[in-house]
């Protein structure tokens, strides 16, 4: 359950504006490479994201704790390829859907303990700056940290001169991601410095043993990610999966084990949870509306059954008979 501070909304209608744009992660739906947004659910008069459990932390968890580099660097290097591919996809996906994540980062693609990456927190950059947040509210403004509708140490060009996004933002920061898998770490002062920072590392390198050096071929198409001009990098990230699975092909000597994933279609599970989320919101008729799709999908799903049932009830559009007998 991830909770926003009270003091973010700031601004009239904020909490309206967080709930609103926190729950364009409800409506991404199932994706292997995406963590599932259950409902937004308000508590306490706080909106709460109910999102899957991922036990195995985050990719800033592994980077620091060093688990991103067990088995010496080849199986390190075989690694940190397998998990940016699986990073793009999630982020193609979820571009696919119309969706700027905004705030790409390792603290928010999270890792199965098989290594499994999920990309995380869709929409709440966004959300908090809806809310009323401002650059900088958080705590002592630390370059890690969203505030404002991004981190610092991750933002692009655009972000920073709060110029329109796109997809291609999302690029930028996933670039700086995947350069931190090689550098071990935050080693600039801020995003916009992200081609830069790339230089000094392929001309300095680590001193730190166990950390693999970065592929030329990738280096190449970091360079690409992180031009100035939004529209000069690549066109989307499905492009750069395509590439960075010949990259591994070509580094590892074998061919790429997993496949291009698919989206699952919503479940009645996940419906159900929807509609759910739609009813504490004071949406009814969407919510009957998911009620009446989960039961498309599962005709005897007994908790769309019984709540659909219910909220028929209580409009008198049903009598008791009809409830039992259903």
């Amino acid at each position: 359950m991830k909770s926003p501070r009270a003091e973010i909304f700031s601004s009239a209608g904020g909490k309206d504006s967080f709930i609103r744009e926190a729950e364009t992660w409800v409506e991404l739906g199932l994706h292997p490479h995406i963590v599932s947004c259950y409902y937004v659910r308000t508590i306490d008069e706080i909106p709460r994201i109910i999102a899957e459990f991922v036990e195995g932390g985050s990719l800033k968890d592994w980077i620091e704790d060093r688990r991103l580099y067990e088995g010496g660097k080849e199986q390190a290097l075989e690694r940190i390829l397998d998990i940016a591919i699986q990073f793009a996809w999630g982020l193609q996906y979820a571009h696919e859907q119309g969706l700027v994540h905004q705030d790409v980062k390792p603290a928010n693609l999270l890792m199965t303990p098989q290594g499994v990456a999920r990309v995380s927190d869709f929409g709440l950059a966004k959300a908090r700056l809806a809310a009323g947040e401002q650059v900088g509210q958080v705590g002592a403004g630390s370059l890690l940290v969203s505030s404002g509708g991004y981190t610092p140490a991750y933002c692009s060009p655009e972000q920073a001169a709060h110029a329109p996004l796109s997809r291609r933002t999302d690029i930028w920061s996933w670039a700086l991601s995947i350069l931190e898998m090689f550098t071990g770490g935050v080693t600039w002062l801020s995003g916009v410095v992200a081609a830069g920072a790339l230089e000094d590392y392929l001309e300095v390198g680590v001193e730190e043993p166990g950390l693999p050096t970065m592929p030329a071929r990738l280096a190449e198409l970091l360079r690409e990610c992180f031009r100035e001009e939004p529209r000069a990098r690549p066109s989307d990230m499905l492009t750069i999966a395509g590439l960075l699975v010949e990259i591994y092909q070509g580094e590892t000597g074998h061919a790429y084990p997993r496949e291009l994933p698919k989206a699952a279609e919503l479940r009645a599970d996940s419906l159900h949870n929807k509609a759910l989320s739609l009813l504490d919101l004071g949406k009814n008729e969407e919510a009957l509306a998911a009620w009446e799709q989960a039961l498309l999908v599962d005709p005897l799903h007994a908790e769309s059954t019984y709540n659909q049932g219910l909220i028929h009830w209580r409009k008198v559009l049903i009598n008791d008979d009809t409830l039992l007998g259903r």
